[in-house]
């Protein structure tokens, strides 16, 4: 068995392939949808009023092929559905063509380019790439719920 993945690892140097986007744990998009709730303003203190959920499609793929999506629910009501890049590690709600850029969340980002060796997308190219005219960059968290 390691004897092929060797092999194979060495056929994929060889064919030059190019592996552009990081595998994010579940755990991880977790962890980051947190950061953007708190980022909102949404205590996560009590447990009993909010969740998050994995959104797949219905067989089980991302939502967004190349993004990990995240379910942000509040009071049973959805808030965003969080995406998070698998190149670039940029985080958006797709649906309301927003960037979050919290410092809370740069470090995350900067890990997951160090992986794959690409840049941020610029909010001309994520506009394109996402479908949205125009994207809103969020900075600077919020300080009341």
């Amino acid at each position: 068995m390691l004897a092929k993945v060797f092999f194979a690892f060495l056929l994929g140097i060889q064919s030059g392939a190019v592996v552009n986007k990081n595998f994010i744990p579940t755990s991880d998009a977790i962890d980051v949808a947190e950061k953007v709730a708190r980022g909102e303003g949404y205590s996560l203190a009590d447990r009993t009023k909010f969740f998050f959920d994995l959104l797949l499609d219905k067989s089980g793929k991302p939502l967004f092929p190349g993004y990990v999506t995240v379910g942000f629910y509040w009071n049973s009501e959805t808030v965003s559905a969080i995406s998070i890049s698998e190149s670039t590690g940029q985080v958006l709600d797709m649906n309301q063509c927003v960037l979050f850029d919290y410092p809370s969340l740069r470090t995350f980002g900067q890990n997951v380019r160090r992986g794959t060796g690409l840049p941020p997308l610029s909010i001309d190219e994520l506009g394109k790439k996402i479908g949205c005219d125009s994207i809103r960059r969020l900075s600077a968290p919020r300080k009341t719920p």
